[in-house]
């Protein structure tokens, strides 16, 4: 199976899961990530001019899949021979169509799929890579998102929130209203978690979350 940017927050992931699935995995990432690549067991290949013939060489029998975790590879998997129907892009393009692709990610996943990654980061056999941590503020998301879109970011990065506490239907909140619902009330310790977008991921969930088995989702109820 073939990875496009296979050393990213997602490809990453993907290289792992399909190594733990028994298949060879050929990663498509910059130079600088060959020995990252190599120490999950993956085969690296530098993307740029004579792409196609490297992967030939990594490959020289078959290249059954491909996964494309950045976009536009969608031709390379039709020039290798890879059928339309076991090529899979985070990113639609219009050769996607043309080519048959499949256009997947989290439309496809569900809530399973989550404490099974987490089994297998638990287990070891996943390793899931922090490339760097800020905090939950405008300027240092703002921060966050720069790095992320300079490309070349190896691993999640991550977003920490205060810790979020639940406000039990009833009782009056800090600002004196009685809270008609669940709520959350922020305190200055730790962090809380919600959904994963585009490599940015808080890391905690609140505890009625997770007993309602909704992992990385915080409740959200207005206070007011």
């Amino acid at each position: 199976i073939v990875v496009a940017a296979a050393a990213g927050g997602v490809g990453g992931l993907v290289t792992q899961l399909a190594l733990a699935r028994g298949a060879t995995v050929i990663g498509i990432a910059s130079p600088s990530n060959a020995d990252y690549l190599r120490s999950l067991g993956a085969i690296p290949v530098s993307y740029g001019e004579s792409l196609e013939q490297r992967i030939r060489d990594a490959a020289p029998l078959t290249r059954h899949s491909l996964i494309d975790c950045f976009g536009g590879y969608a031709s390379l998997a039709h020039r290798l021979g890879v059928p339309g129907e076991r090529v899979g892009t985070l990113v639609p393009t219009p050769a996607i169509a043309l080519r048959r692709a499949r256009f997947t990610g989290g439309r496809d996943g569900k809530i399973a799929d989550i404490a099974t990654v987490a089994g297998l980061i638990d287990r070891g056999t996943v390793n899931l890579t922090i490339a760097g941590t800020y905090p939950f503020d405008v300027e240092q998301v703002r921060a966050a998102y720069t790095e992320l879109m300079g490309g070349h970011v190896r691993g999640k990065i991550v977003i920490t929130f205060p810790e979020l506490v639940t406000v039990p239907s009833g009782e009056r909140s800090e600002n004196g209203k009685l809270a008609t619902a669940s709520c959350l009330r922020p305190t200055t310790s730790a962090c809380a978690g919600s959904q994963a977008y585009h490599g940015l991921v808080p890391v905690r969930t609140t505890r009625r979350s997770r007993g309602r088995g909704l992992p990385g989702l915080a409740e959200r109820a207005p206070c007011d």
